[in-house]
């Protein structure tokens, strides 16, 4: 089975197995429904909202197997009685999406440790720290404004 969609990982899907011997009533089922599936052996994934209906579609025609729910659905599911673990998952996602847009590095090559430390708080003025918003930063205007300051420095990127 391949990767599934990212709105499949997203909302959740499962993934539902069809004996071989099924597979073509199966497929005409879906198809005037009009549900499109990729099968792959008799294997397929199908979206959590239309979960309900293939299952309705299927029943008493079709020999087939269901998995759990999958995805950020599934996981939300799979841990909806457990608070802790489902906080904790929230707040990793909070905090990974809140340190993608900050600076977690300024690295200053080829100089002493005194114009390492001038330079850095140079580009603090500028408003450029470790921990500063990259939506709030002007990079142009920095590069300019270093390169007409210092003497020392020849690039900045």
């Amino acid at each position: 089975m391949k990767i599934p969609r990212i709105d499949f990982l997203i909302f959740g899907y499962r993934i539902i197995k069809v004996d071989k011997k099924d597979l073509k009533t199966a497929l005409n089922l879906l198809l005037n429904a009009g549900i499109c599936v990729k099968t792959d052996n008799g294997t397929f994934a199908i979206p959590e909202r239309k979960f309900k209906t293939v299952k309705t579609l299927f029943f008493s025609r079709v020999a087939f197997s269901f998995s759990e729910p999958l995805g950020l659905f599934g996981i939300v599911q799979k841990y909806k009685k457990r608070l802790g673990i489902l906080s904790a998952l929230a707040l990793s996602f909070l905090f990974s999406v809140f340190a993608l847009g900050r600076v977690w590095d300024i690295r200053i090559e080829g100089v002493g440790y005194e114009l390492h430390e001038t330079l850095l708080d140079e580009l603090s003025e500028q408003g450029l720290s470790i921990g500063a918003a990259f939506r709030n930063i002007d990079k142009g205007k920095i590069e300019t404004e270093m390169l007409l300051k210092s003497d020392t420095v020849s690039w900045i990127n």
